[in-house]
């Protein structure tokens, strides 16, 4: 259940984000989420970049 929370939540930060930026990138992403939710256990960068990336197969 935790791991779909964080899904959830790193999708709508970068929806968030991507609405006001539609053409930033997925490091760009990390970093501005990394400084804001640092001290609130983020979840790791290659773990974000699976998150926000393709779908496997795709």
């Amino acid at each position: 259940m935790r791991k779909a929370a964080q899904e959830a939540f790193v999708l709508e930060f970068v929806k968030s984000v991507r609405a006001k930026d539609p053409g930033i990138g997925g490091m760009k992403l990390w970093y501005m989420y990394r400084q804001a939710f640092d001290g609130n256990c983020p979840v790791g960068r290659d773990r974000f970049a699976d998150i926000i990336g393709p779908p496997k197969g795709a």
